[in-house]
């Protein structure tokens, strides 16, 4: 009995010699493409693992196929932060501009055109740091047409023009006072009206100037100097007050 086991596997292996002789040539010769052994140890299944080289694959032209282009990856989104805007600073509201009354002296003149009477209106003026000058301009400017209606007049003359005018402090402690100086271009000195109209002029400038608290009297002046008179009777040498 076992001289016939010996011998059915002599013819066994007798039988697939030449496939183990081919499979270990193949090996030899191209030891990346072949394994001489198999996972479960038979010879028959070597063809199993040769690692074939496949042909590219073409397309429907003969084209060799390419392989899809990389699609672009967008950078993912960015939350950002809503940025706080600054309040607003609000625009500085333009003051209007600071005013006074003041008061400037016209004449009243009667029904029958005899009876001259000083008055007093009032003037609105923006508020700087020449007031005096700023009532002296309104006086120059003669009166309104409302004034006018209601009698009121001027007895400057028209062409008269104010160059400057200052105050000036005389005297020491209680015996202190301010003289205001008035300067007028040489106009001031002719008056169709003749000594009366002179001195209803000078009255109102006297009496406009004096409405300022520390002003006590006025010297007049034309064209910078001292004039002894403005015509006979009405004098201007010295300083002129309410009373005089």
């Amino acid at each position: 009995m076992a001289v016939l086991l010996t011998v059915a596997a002599t013819v066994v292996f007798l039988a697939f010699l030449p496939t183990m002789r081919d499979a270990i040539n193949l090996a030899l010769s191209r030891p990346e493409q072949a394994d001489l052994t198999t996972p479960d140890g038979d010879p028959a299944n070597v063809a199993r693992f040769v690692r074939e080289e496949r042909p590219p694959e073409t397309d429907n032209r003969g084209e060799t196929a390419r392989d899809p282009a990389p699609v672009a990856q967008l950078p993912p989104e960015i939350e950002v932060e809503p940025i706080e805007t600054p309040p607003q600073t609000p625009a500085a509201v333009e003051r209007p501009p600071e005013t006074r009354e003041r008061g400037i002296y016209l004449v009243l003149v009667g029904n029958d055109g005899t009876e001259l009477l000083l008055t007093r209106v009032s003037r609105t003026m923006t508020a700087s740091s020449t007031p005096l000058r700023d009532s002296l301009d309104a006086l120059l400017s003669g009166p309104t047409d409302e004034e006018a209606s209601l009698g009121k007049a001027s007895f400057i003359p028209g062409g008269a023009r104010l160059i400057s005018a200052w105050v000036e402090g005389h005297g020491v402690g209680n015996e202190r006072y301010d003289t205001a100086y008035i300067n007028f271009s040489d106009d001031f000195r002719y008056n169709t009206m003749g000594s009366e109209g002179l001195r209803l002029q000078l009255m109102q400038v006297v009496w406009t100037a004096t409405e300022f608290a520390n002003v006590r009297d006025v010297q007049i002046l034309i064209e910078g100097n001292r004039v002894d008179f403005l015509h006979e009777g009405v004098a201007t040498g010295s300083p002129i007050g309410r009373t005089r």
